[in-house]
């Protein structure tokens, strides 16, 4: 109850406070040539006249802040509820269906099952994937409370989406302000600072992206493994983590070195994963691999050469056949195709057409997440994309 109301009760207790101090106040007060002085608990608990109207005064006022406080994070409130019981639907459902499928997956690969109990895991395993199906679909659901946006949004929200100017200008200041504060102190510390946040890195709708974008290397790899596989922006590990099961070998890099102790710390029970830490804007990737993956690292950098720079660096460590795996942010629509984003390629969609800059590589796959018409609130569109990179021209 308290935990619900805390703005409310925020604003009472403010109310009280400024009510005591009051009464403490006019017992400071030199008392006039015909009263008395009067005790503080008499000033408290039973005021008159104007003391008393001005202190219903303070705590009315105060009383209101707090429920505009209270009705300002309602919308909020609702949306970390819900991830709450997305991450209770995950843990009790889907990860225990990716496990029977694992598993089942296994059991039909290195056994030897005949008859009955070959049907009967075959069976199982189809009704896991039925679940596992079901599973993908409705987080997205999950995390959208209400019938429509209309009722989604709260009275602040459908006051401001009357006036475009002030939206798309706040939209604007926050891609300039990126690219202002590109080249101000150390990139390692600034994204140290990032990382000491508290960030919630495993909400459900980022897992499912990661299911996507796991789903869709998949698809164009070999069906094995990964094989040799990098990760450039491994953050604090969580993709990390679903990644290592497919690779024979797996090298994780960042930038903060303290996501890079939180990496590692995470992946200790995989022996064959390595952490490491680099500056993509001032180092160079060394080897090559199989499959590169570069998950929302280009939105971190801003200004023409950097990302080309980067962009250059990511396609040269993938070996000729590999795979390059990328997913960005997209910018809001009135801005993916403005002179000045292509410019300074800015926005997962001018990132993806820099890496497709190239001759020798070719798009092999391109989805959204979420899909249009399925957007979630207060959280981008992305792009997945798969790019092969050849020995073959194959451009216009």
């Amino acid at each position: 109850m308290i935990g619900h109301y805390k703005e409310i009760f925020f604003g009472l207790l403010l109310g009280l406070a400024m009510w005591a101090a009051d009464a403490l106040m006019h017992t400071m007060m030199p008392p006039g040539s015909s009263e008395q002085q009067s005790a503080l608990a008499e000033e408290i608990f039973s005021p008159e006249g104007p003391p008393l109207m001005i202190r219903l005064l303070y705590v009315s006022f105060a009383f209101v802040v707090g429920w505009a406080l209270w009705r300002s994070n309602r919308q909020e409130r609702v949306v970390l509820e819900s991830e709450c019981k997305g991450m209770t639907f995950q843990e009790r459902i889907a990860n225990p269906t990716t496990s029977i499928l694992d598993r089942c997956n296994t059991l039909l690969r290195t056994s030897g099952l005949t008859g009955e109990a070959l049907d009967i895991v075959k069976e199982i395993r189809n009704q896991a994937q039925q679940i596992d199906d079901f599973t993908k679909t409705f987080p997205p659901l999950l995390l959208i409370p209400g019938r429509n946006a209309v009722v989604r949004n709260s009275d602040w929200q459908r006051l401001f989406s009357r006036m475009p100017g002030l939206v798309s200008a706040s939209e604007y200041a926050d891609v300039l302000l990126g690219i202002v504060y590109e080249g101000w102190g150390d990139r390692r510390r600034r994204f140290d600072r990032a990382h000491q946040r508290v960030w919630n890195y495993d909400v459900l709708v980022e897992r499912e992206r990661y299911a996507r974008i796991l789903q869709a290397a998949r698809k164009h790899s070999e069906p094995d493994s990964f094989g040799e596989v990098l990760e450039v922006g491994c953050a604090q590990g969580i993709f990390t983590m679903e990644l290592a099961r497919y690779c024979l070998s797996l090298t994780a890099c960042d930038i903060s070195p303290l996501a890079c102790e939180k990496a590692a710390e995470r992946c200790k029970p995989y022996a064959h994963v390595r952490i490491e830490q680099i500056d993509l804007t001032r180092e160079k990737l060394s080897g090559q691999f199989d499959m590169v993956f570069a998950l929302d690292l280009l939105e971190a950098m801003h200004g023409c050469l950097r990302v080309t720079d980067a962009a250059d660096k990511l396609l040269q460590a993938v070996r000729p056949g590999g795979l390059l795996i990328f997913s960005g942010s997209r910018l809001p629509e009135r801005m993916r195709d403005s002179w000045w984003s292509r410019r300074l390629i800015e926005g997962g969609d001018n990132h993806l057409a820099c890496l497709l800059g190239r001759v020798d590589v070719r798009l092999v796959h391109r989805e959204l997440y979420p899909e249009v018409g399925c957007e979630i609130p207060a959280y981008p569109q992305h792009l997945i994309a798969v790019i092969q990179k050849t020995t073959e021209w194959y451009g216009g």
